[in-house]
């Protein structure tokens, strides 16, 4: 961290992008990280609410956006019984993580325990509880933009068709897609966090139709080159923004997806 310090300090960027929550963690600890030039962050305490999921599912349903069935458990005793009430498979989620790292799905009870070892290790000196959630069956839905108090400047929003891992994992196929109400409710996350800056989150659409809160990422996204191939400047209006101009919505590029949806592929390494 005093290395990225230095580097700031002494070096002269037009933007700064963050592209990792480990590192947005700790830049937040820094007491002049809002004067370094060509960052754009969102206030200390919406950055925390975003790194927590936990906190974000309250968000979320302050926001009066749906969240999946959640029971939070201080052990995997607490795990079992939440587990017979939500019924298999279940997700089972940690607090911090990013890129599915600390979520599982359980598909059985006696992989219950186990999972929960897993994702508890992950945390080490973490005094959360771990939540378990229902699985919902439905589509999943990614939604990145760049935002300015919460009102959206530029957005792109996808379908996965398939990720790895398979939940909240990257995007490798997918196509860009306006569902009626989707950006409508991930607006409502952005604006409750009064959030400024790059930022992506994911919704799931239940079969009642309605959709389900995820999770958010205070950062660079995996996919965000998808952006540019569906037509969608992110990079431009986020140089205005770090130069202090604000740009004015784009409904064309920004809102309005192309009226063709672009099906993609990302190039994934597998080790």
């Amino acid at each position: 961290m005093n290395l990225l310090h230095e580097t700031v300090r002494t070096t002269k960027y037009d933007a700064i992008f963050v592209c990792n929550e480990e590192i947005l963690e700790s830049i937040i600890m820094s007491p002049d990280c809002a004067r370094w030039p060509g960052l754009l962050l969102s206030s200390k305490p919406s950055l925390h609410s975003a790194l927590s999921k936990f906190a974000m599912l309250q968000i979320a349903n302050e926001a009066q956006v749906a969240t999946p069935r959640t029971i939070l458990c201080r052990n995997a005793g607490e795990a079992r019984f939440g587990g017979r009430e939500l019924g298999f498979p279940l997700i089972l989620k940690g607090d911090r993580g990013e890129s599915g790292q600390h979520v599982r799905l359980v598909r059985r009870p006696e992989d219950l325990a186990g999972a929960f070892r897993e994702v508890r290790a992950l945390e080490p000196g973490r005094h959360v509880a771990l939540a378990i959630q229902e699985y919902v069956r439905g589509p999943g839905y990614s939604v990145g933009g760049l935002f300015y108090r919460g009102r959206p400047l530029r957005v792109c929003a996808h379908r996965k068709l398939i990720a790895i891992p398979p939940l909240g994992g990257l995007t490798v196929t997918g196509v860009t897609e306006r569902c009626p109400g989707l950006l409508e409710e991930a607006f409502k996350i952005f604006a409750a966090l009064d959030y400024t800056g790059l930022g992506h989150l994911e919704l799931i659409k239940h079969p009642d139709g309605r959709f389900r809160f995820l999770e958010i990422n205070p950062r660079i996204w995996g996919t965000i080159g998808v952006a540019e191939y569906a037509g969608v400047d992110l990079f431009g209006p986020y140089l205005d923004l770090a130069r202090g101009l604000v740009s004015e919505p784009d409904a064309s590029s920004g809102f309005a997806l192309p009226s063709t949806a672009k099906r993609w592929l990302t190039a994934v390494e597998t080790r």
